[in-house]
């Protein structure tokens, strides 16, 4: 089970099609955020990140005002 941008276990050689020569009984399981392809593919889908595109983050805690005076 892996939640790495598409394609990022590739680059470090840990990608199912790297690995399943080496086990061959091995089950590969990614989710990503926004799936494989598509506009938004290569963009994390984390929990912070998905609340914030749904309009959610208003009612996950307190305001917080950030000041850089």
């Amino acid at each position: 089970m892996e939640n790495f941008l598409p394609g990022k276990l590739d680059r470090f050689g840990l990608g199912y099609d790297q690995l399943k020569d080496a086990a061959p009984n091995l089950i590969y399981c990614s989710v990503t955020g926004y799936g494989p392809g598509g506009p938004h593919g290569q963009k994390p889908g984390y929990d912070v990140v998905a609340s914030a595109v749904a309009g959610l983050m208003h009612i996950t805690g307190p305001e917080v005002t950030i000041s850089f005076a």
